[in-house]
């Protein structure tokens, strides 16, 4: 999600005209069982999450209520998981699909404080990782991030106390190493020269209004940022990979979060912010540009197959936004398409009723404007194989125009041959390749197979 009062509402090793070798990392493999996943990276969508399970070799022994109590709060601090193995403590994360041990101590609280310094130690060595290899940057505990929005009952904004950072779990690392993986060179600016920084909220950016991420433009000290709303990654695994072992497939993961994080701050180098640039591409997906008479404010309709519009609003700020068909103006219109005043006096439409009636289908239920749809779907060409062929099938218009600006950013940080051919291309699964011809007909292989598979 951006941020709607302060925006407009992935890697470079030393040598930064080439990615990183995406195949120096452990292959994440995505396997997926869904046939349509109506869900979105960054608002509230997910049902309460189990831990990933376990695979024991043997039954672990009775704890006591109050050893109990210990591990519990130590697993809830760190998302690490902890097994009692005799008379010592294991403790492991699953990455990629598969369980990580990271090390063990006695089985005792003296053995839980000295996990304490080594966890601290393998994440600010992660941290240390991601920095030299990708740029990316992350919030300390106890930093000043933004003070926070405060929506009065006039519907007006106003600024409130000042959110704190905390520094990030070891889970999470893992899953933005993944995302950054699939999504480079996102995560830096056209130059490559400065790279996204990632805070870890303790408060709501926008009080009473929890969502899971923010992308900002510009923080308070003007870098792009990746805000991480209080809760977003809580219970969550790190990898898509991951999220299969829960039989979880709503794009339910860190990685597929941060995969749409970090969309934005492609559209911020591409021209999303440039009015004219948006309005060609939101075009280019089936949106139109409009002002509104109430506001005077620039908004978007949503193009239907047999030209009629849709918009999505509502009268009052402590409303539900609704979907409405519409005039070129914006009026709601009734159920005899005769315009009305007022959004509740319009005919309304479900997500999935808008998304059938659309010229060009969002992949996702997460479809508020262009901005949005455009994140998801360049999600879905990254994620991964699945994700991809799910997107040439369901809105292959959409699949084009986010597979064409990827290629442009891709240009745009890691230039071109001689004869003006792109160095790098990216592989059907996400990972960026040499441009090559066998590359080159993998990637037009699967494409041409996922359009003809039924």
């Amino acid at each position: 999600m951006q941020n709607i009062l302060e925006a407009d509402c992935a890697v470079a090793n030393k040598d930064n005209s080439k990615p990183t070798d995406a195949h120096s990392h452990a292959d994440h493999s995505h396997a997926h069982d869904c046939s349509r996943c109506n869900m979105t990276a960054d608002r509230l969508r997910e049902q309460p999450a189990e831990r990933l399970p376990r695979v024991e070799e043997h039954k672990e022994p009775a704890r006591t209520p109050a050893e109990e109590k210990r591990i519990n709060d130590f697993q809830t601090k760190h998302a690490i998981d902890v097994s009692l193995k005799g008379k010592e403590y294991e403790y492991k994360i699953s990455v990629g699909g598969t369980d990580k041990v990271l090390f063990t101590t006695d089985a005792s609280q003296k053995g839980l404080e000295d996990a304490e310094a080594r966890i601290a130690k393998l994440v600010q060595d992660k941290q240390d990782e991601l920095t030299k290899t990708f740029k990316v940057t992350f919030s300390k505990e106890g930093d000043d991030v933004i003070q926070q929005w405060i929506e009065k009952a006039d519907c007006t904004w106003e600024r409130g106390p000042m959110v704190k950072a905390r520094s990030p779990q070891l889970l999470e690392l893992y899953g933005i190493e993944a995302a950054i993986y699939r999504s480079q060179p996102s995560q830096l600016d056209k130059t490559s020269a400065e790279a996204i920084k990632f805070h870890f909220l303790k408060d709501n950016y926008y009080k009473d209004q929890p969502v899971l991420a923010y992308y900002i433009s510009s923080d308070k000290d003007g870098k792009p940022s990746v805000y991480f709303e209080p809760g977003a990654n809580k219970d969550k695994p790190a990898t898509e990979a991951d999220a299969n072992r829960l039989k979880r497939h709503q794009l339910f993961s860190i990685e597929a979060l941060t995969i749409h994080e970090l969309a934005h701050n492609h559209q911020k180098k591409m021209g999303w912010y440039e009015p004219a640039e948006k309005e060609k591409l939101a075009k280019s997906i089936g949106w139109l540009p409009f002002v509104d008479p109430k506001t005077n404010e620039q908004d978007w309709l949503l193009k239907g197959k047999n030209g009629e519009l849709y918009r999505r609003g509502k009268d009052h700020c402590k409303d539900t936004h609704v979907w409405v068909k519409c005039s070129k103006n914006g009026e709601p219109l009734d159920a005899n398409d005769k315009p009305v005043a007022k959004f509740k006096d319009a005919k309304t439409y479900t997500r999935d009723e808008v998304t059938a009636r659309a010229l060009v289908p969002p992949i996702t239920y997460y479809f508020v404007n262009p901005t949005e749809m455009f994140a998801e779907g360049l999600m879905f060409v990254r994620l991964d194989q699945k994700r991809r062929e799910e997107l040439i099938k369901a809105s292959p218009v959409l699949f084009d125009a986010c597979k064409n600006q990827d290629q442009e950013e891709l240009n745009l940080n890691y230039g071109k041959n001689g004869d003006g051919s792109p160095k790098y291309i990216r592989s059907a699964d996400g990972k960026v390749v040499e441009n090559n011809a066998a590359n080159r007909k993998e990637v037009s292989d699967f494409e041409q197979k996922a359009k003809t598979k039924k």
